[in-house]
């Protein structure tokens, strides 16, 4: 809780200043252009830190320290990768367009593999139950941030590219530090089997879960990118200023299932597996629900304080809005759960089908309602989501109970039936 705090008041906290300190136009193009590298992004989560999560604490336990080598050196292949799109772009802008995307685009493309390095570095003390780790290099990178905001904005040189830069240093020095404290070898073994399997393994988990990953960015933020065709880059900015007010509860979403899926991966095929599911449902709900009903009381308050004023007219939506935090609880908890099962795939269907009602219902809305439609057309895939996860564990369960009591009937039988035990237990057994 306190590593994915310390980064995640970091980043809510720059977010608040930007939005304080920069003009609409400028917060505009600085969410946009972050939202488009948390898309390509997407792609890195699902290749390298979900899976790392997944097999670290498992398969490759006993040769960790190579095996995170390996992903390290697809991180920087993926970063450079992902910088030099943006850089493309930046210089497509920088001949056709006069924006403000245009340096704000070179920016993100200099940030970009840096701070995939660190995400990368800090899911890997997950897994051997480390965070405390994490937690000390959040604290290194909140000082360097909060540092170089107030040094740039002191100097009246706080702009979107040159926040960039700053996230750029603090991210590469926090992941340097967590590099050198897991013991991470310098250079690579050629451990050609481990190296072979490992992208064996990413491959096979990691198609799915990259899919996944990009669905699920889009029912958050996808209206971030499609609102300044409609309303301008201004609408941009009100929409991540709302988005602001939920980030804390989704971060803390996203650090309890951080913790969660290791051990739920151990319990995998264990009895106490599906009562673990439900304790953790409970223990995911608790906060959000708790911070709905402080948004809603406070949220006019809590507007005022954070943004001098600005963006009050959508102040009336907050009672509706607070309520996507709990749902997002539950669309985490059972994405850990299938994760921990094997079962990417199902997720990827979940998301693929919310996807389709974001990309037409919502953006329907969104061309109608703008900023508000917004909000309530990611609340619509929201609900698609968690219905349908909720609704395949459900089955799942049921599937796996019936397999398991099953499979003792027909060991306890005796005779002929006693052949096709091995079989049937193997069906009940999680994939």
């Amino acid at each position: 809780m306190m590593d994915q705090g310390l980064v995640a008041t970091s980043n809510f906290t720059l977010n608040i200043l930007l939005a304080r300190w920069l003009t609409p136009n400028e917060y505009g193009a600085f969410s946009v252009a972050y939202t488009i590298f948390l898309f390509l992004s997407t792609f890195h989560i699902g290749m390298l830190n979900e899976p790392l999560l997944v097999f670290g604490p498992g398969k490759y336990k006993c040769k960790i320290r190579t095996y995170l080598r390996v992903l390290i050196l697809g991180n920087w292949i993926f970063g450079i990768f992902v910088g030099t799109i943006f850089f493309l772009a930046h210089l497509a802008f920088l001949l056709f367009s006069s924006s403000l995307l245009t340096p704000t685009f070179l920016g993100i493309s200099i940030a970009s593999p840096f701070i995939l390095f660190q995400w990368l570095m800090r899911r890997a003390c997950y897994i051997n139950l480390q965070p405390q780790l994490a937690a000390f290099s959040g604290v290194g990178y909140m000082v360097l941030i909060f540092t170089g905001a107030f040094v740039l904005n002191h100097y009246e040189r706080l702009n979107p590219n040159n926040v960039l830069f700053i996230m750029a240093i603090a991210n590469l020095f926090s992941g340097l530090w967590l590099f050198f404290k897991l013991g991470v070898p310098l250079k690579l073994k050629k451990d050609t089997e481990l190296i072979s399997d490992a992208l064996k393994d990413h491959w096979r988990y990691g198609r799915w879960a990259s899919g996944t990953a990009a669905l699920a960015w889009i029912p958050c933020n996808v209206f971030i990118v499609f609102l300044p065709i409609w309303s301008g880059l201004e609408a941009s900015a009100a929409y991540k200023a709302l988005l602001n007010l939920l980030l804390p509860m989704l971060y803390v979403n996203t650090a309890l299932g951080a913790v969660m899926l290791p051990i739920l991966v151990d319990r995998r095929g264990l009895t106490d597996f599906w009562p673990l599911v439900i304790q953790f449902s409970f223990l995911c709900i608790i906060g959000p629900f708790f911070y709905w009903v402080f948004i809603g009381v406070f949220g006019e308050s809590l507007m005022h304080l954070l943004y001098s004023g600005n963006y009050l007219e959508y102040v009336d939506i907050l009672w509706l809005i607070g309520i996507i935090p709990v749902i997002g609880a539950l669309v985490t908890i059972s994405v850990i759960a299938l994760q921990a099962l094997e079962l990417p795939h199902i997720i990827f269907r979940a998301y693929l089908v919310s996807t389709g009602v974001t990309l037409t219902l919502g953006l329907l809305i969104v061309k109608n309602w703008g900023v508000q439609g917004a909000m309530v057309g990611w609340l619509i895939a929201y609900i698609a989501i968690v219905s349908i996860l909720i609704g395949m564990l459900a089955l799942y369960k049921q599937t796996f109970t019936f397999n398991t009591h099953r499979c003792k009937q027909i060991t306890n039988g005796g005779g002929s039936a006693q052949k096709d035990s091995s079989r049937c237990s193997s069906k009940s057994i999680p994939a």
